[in-house]
């Protein structure tokens, strides 16, 4: 297994003292270790790496840290891709595996916000506005501006921006 990555000593730290394997899950979805794995690896390689840590007897501290990491390492694949990649895979090996597996599954990554894009619109009565010398080409104007929210649904660009800089009283 000296090919790969030697895990973090937070990850060897977390399977030492974690207590069960939800808490091993938890102490492991936040370490770097498990981030770097997820974006380096597909979700078959990863379950390869736990695969062959499984089958190695006997296993070193750092050997299963690795394939524990692994397989939280899953939870950011994609679940179709994560269900096929383990297919028939023997886990037995590893102790806390088929518990791992079964939280990552579960904690399927669903949306809970949402974006929405707005532009302002300035409604201002032309007579409130009064023109105030300026040096730059564009003229300034003094006055009470009212800003409103339009939703972006007038044929506004998701994702496109406007600035508005209102005059500061006394400037």
């Amino acid at each position: 297994m000296s090919d790969l990555e030697s895990p973090t000593s937070t990850a060897l730290e977390s399977l030492v003292l974690a207590n069960s394997p939800d808490q091993l899950y938890r102490f492991l979805r936040r370490d770097e270790f498990v981030e770097r794995l997820s974006r380096q690896h597909t979700a078959r390689e990863l379950v390869s790496i736990a695969s062959r840590a499984a089958r190695h007897r006997p296993i070193s501290l750092e050997e299963a840290a690795r394939a524990y990491a692994a397989l939280v390492a899953l939870r950011r694949k994609e679940p179709s891709d994560v269900v096929q990649a383990l297919g028939q895979t023997d886990l037995s090996g590893l102790e806390w595996a088929a518990r791992l597996v079964e939280e990552v599954l579960r904690s399927e990554v669903h949306s809970t916000s949402e974006s929405i894009f707005v532009m302002p619109r300035i409604e201002t009565p032309s007579e409130q506005l009064q023109p105030v010398p300026s040096t730059q080409s564009n003229q300034v104007l003094r006055g009470r501006v009212t800003l409103r929210a339009q939703a972006a649904t007038d044929g506004v660009e998701p994702g496109s921006s406007t600035a508005v800089r209102l005059p500061i009283p006394g400037e």
